[in-house]
């Protein structure tokens, strides 16, 4: 069968399953806190026959905040009526400070004797998952040097990893990195332009193959909101949170219609059924 790499002409669409899922492997990196969130919260909720079917999926790290509460007070701060009615619907998959490394441990699993762990990439494809929202890269962000491009080839793999075992239907958001108190504030602009970057060569190199289904969102922080969007030198406080949410939630409910349009609208291309192994694969298995 050969190795797998990290491939950015096809994004890994037509290396072998077995190849592609060693290779997330390859570069995903266990953590103590990281392994115990998937094990103890993430697949339990999964495996649970009470969980509502998940239509959104929120990857990376991961704050303790209430996001119903954040929605509330976010939509009455914008003169609008909250509306949670989407929540229950929404899987967090994060944990506290995530990296890209981390993110791949947990949707791969772990094989490792003593530490056996289901991915839940293994999980979710049984799921109507039609919205991914991937908010990582500040715990990839090195002080004097940016996010190297080692982090952003873990940033593709992630991203493909999605595109491998997701809904052909579904989009996916790759949110932008804030800003923080020990780093200068150009490092984190040339970040946020490598990730746009990455996410505009992803989606030349697959317009062939379907439609756009990877969007960039910026972080709305200012430079100026560090005072108060930031708890101490990089996580969100709560009222930076909220602020965050504020912009967020209605984006996610948008992208949300627009996929359900999609689906109403049409049927699957059956050219992709042809040429995606992993299409096959994803209905094969569920």
């Amino acid at each position: 069968m050969g190795i797998a790499v990290i491939d950015d002409r096809y994004e890994n669409r037509f290396s072998h399953p077995n190849l592609f899922k060693q290779l997330l492997r390859d570069h995903a990196h266990y953590s103590r806190h990281s392994h115990l969130e998937a094990r103890d919260n993430h697949l339990p909720r999964l495996r649970s026959s009470s969980q509502p079917h998940i239509d959104t999926v929120l990857l990376g790290d991961n704050p303790h905040n209430d996001l119903g509460a954040a929605i509330s007070t976010a939509s009455r701060a914008a003169g609008k009526s909250p509306s949670t009615d989407a929540l229950h619907n929404v899987f967090k998959a994060g944990a506290e400070n995530d990296t890209y490394q981390n993110i791949l441990y947990r949707l791969v699993g772990d094989q490792t004797p003593g530490r056996e762990l289901d991915g839940l990439l293994d999980h979710l494809p049984h799921q109507p998952v039609k919205l991914w929202v991937l908010s990582a890269g500040t715990n990839n962000l090195h002080r004097t040097r940016g996010l190297p491009d080692s982090a952003v080839k873990l940033l593709r793999l992630t991203i493909q990893a999605l595109l491998w075992r997701s809904n052909p239907e579904s989009v996916i958001y790759v949110t932008g990195i804030f800003y923080r108190r020990d780093m200068p504030d150009h490092l984190v602009d040339e970040a946020n332009g490598k990730i746009r970057a990455l996410v505009n060569s992803i989606n030349a190199g697959l317009e062939n193959m379907e439609r756009q289904r990877i969007f960039f969102l910026p972080a709305p922080m200012k430079r100026s909101d560090k005072s108060f969007w930031l708890r101490d030198h990089k996580n969100l406080s709560p009222v930076g949170y909220t602020a965050w949410i504020g912009v967020l939630w209605p984006v996610m409910i948008k992208a949300l219609n627009t996929v359900d349009a999609g689906i109403a609208g049409r049927d699957i291309d059956p050219r992709l059924v042809r040429s995606d192994p992993f299409y096959r694969t994803r209905h094969r298995d569920g």
